[in-house]
């Protein structure tokens, strides 16, 4: 059944490897070699520091949240959090229950979830941002993937599947990616933890009208492995309430 935001979470006890049993990137990922885009030309990046394989990440407020449609080098300034409120009125979705709704810690989020985890495994964490500036889909998706390395140095393409799919009229570009996560907490100022084995499932929502919709889930790859089947039916499920 179809819910509305706040979402109540039932953990019931259970593993996350409940959660999707026979996971695969057919899930989300059908018949995709992986493999991401060729950036366009640019200066070589200084291999220490960023991936080879798409152009360096915009700075923004919140580098969590999707990037703006033009680079403010001042800051991008977050939305109030009545803003997100208002957002998560406009939509419905099914939220898997082995998903733990948390209060959102930025005003540029409309709502978060941890996912459980298993094994000693950090937990998993999913994010869903909605604010006007986003920025179209794939500039979020390529900077999304240059937030990774990877352990050899080669470039993110081998352990990146990109695909679409309609969800109620609504195109969403879908991504996933492995390898060392670069993780900045706080933002900007921040330092940077190097998170190994880490993964990405991230989907930019883009209605005809109105601003775009972004899910960003990172976590343990074998946390991300166990939800992705989670996250395709969050992403399946994903209506909004003034659509037709």
């Amino acid at each position: 059944m179809l819910r509305t935001f706040p979402l109540a979470t039932a953990l019931g006890g259970l593993l996350v490897l409940a959660v999707s049993c026979d996971r695969s990137t057919d899930d989300l990922f059908p018949d995709q070699a992986a493999t991401a885009p060729a950036p366009p030309a640019a200066a070589p990046a200084d291999p220490a520091t960023r991936s080879h394989d798409a152009p360096p990440a915009p700075r923004l407020a919140d580098p969590e949240a999707p990037a703006p449609r033009a680079v403010d080098t001042g800051g991008v300034a977050m939305p109030p959090a009545e803003a997100a409120r208002s957002a998560r009125e406009r939509i419905t979705v099914d939220t898997p229950e082995h998903w733990e709704e948390q209060p959102p810690t930025s005003s540029m989020r409309v709502a978060q979830w941890t996912l459980l985890a298993d094994d000693g495994l950090d937990p998993g964490e999913c994010v869903l941002f909605h604010f006007p500036g986003g920025g179209d889909p794939e500039s979020n998706l390529l900077r999304w993937i240059a937030q990774f390395e990877q352990p050899d140095g080669s470039a993110n393409d081998a352990h990146t599947f990109r695909a679409t799919r309609e969800v109620s009229g609504v195109p969403v570009s879908m991504v996933r990616v492995a390898g060392t996560y670069l993780d900045q907490n706080p933002p900007m100022t921040g330092p940077i933890v190097r998170r190994e084995g880490w993964a990405l499932i991230g989907a930019v929502f883009a209605p005809a009208t109105g601003d775009p919709w972004f899910l960003k889930c990172t976590g343990p790859a074998p946390v991300m492995d166990a939800h992705e089947g989670a996250v395709a039916h969050f992403v399946d499920s994903f209506r909004l309430r003034d659509a037709p």
